[in-house]
């Protein structure tokens, strides 16, 4: 079973929905993809998640919304991305501990 997964520096430009079968995934890095442009919505149904790194996702404009609870989502680190605001679904994020936003330059409403 695949428990993290690190992305960091890559080309891509958006995760295949599929993603969200790696139910066992507790790890996964995106940092400097400085292509990606949208998360799949289906993210959220990674259950076993706890760090989800975005550092330095320049392209990053839209974070999704947040369908399902996430109770072991510990850390969200979304610093350097171009997000102009947060989800009101946030909230289903109910086991966060840190969140960082470092960076933001276009962040207007949390």
């Amino acid at each position: 079973m695949l428990y993290e997964l690190d992305f960091s520096g890559t080309a891509l430009q958006e995760l295949p929905s599929s993603i969200a079968n790696l139910i066992g995934l507790v790890y996964l890095s995106l940092d400097d993809c400085e292509n990606l442009v949208c998360l799949p919505d289906s993210f959220c149904k990674m259950k076993s998640l706890t760090t989800f790194r975005l550092h330095g996702c320049s392209r990053l404009e839209i974070f999704s919304e947040i369908m399902d609870t996430m109770e072991r989502l510990y850390e969200l680190d979304l610093s350097g991305t171009t997000l102009k605001e947060l989800p009101s679904s946030i909230s289903n994020l109910i086991g966060l501990v840190y969140l960082s936003l470092n960076d933001c330059e276009n962040l207007v409403c949390l």
